[in-house]
């Protein structure tokens, strides 16, 4: 399985246009504070 996490900022939306066709999930979000929590939830 292909996972992509996306920080919103000025290049998300063409970064999140790439990664669609190949990421089985995408993930956007808000600030990078959230991306420890997120990485800890796709492991498990």
């Amino acid at each position: 399985m292909t996972a992509g996490v996306v920080v919103a900022g000025r290049e998300a939306e063409a970064v999140t246009r790439a990664l669609r066709p190949s990421a089985a999930v995408l993930v956007i979000a808000s600030d990078a504070d959230y991306l420890p929590a997120m990485l800890t939830a796709l492991r498990a």
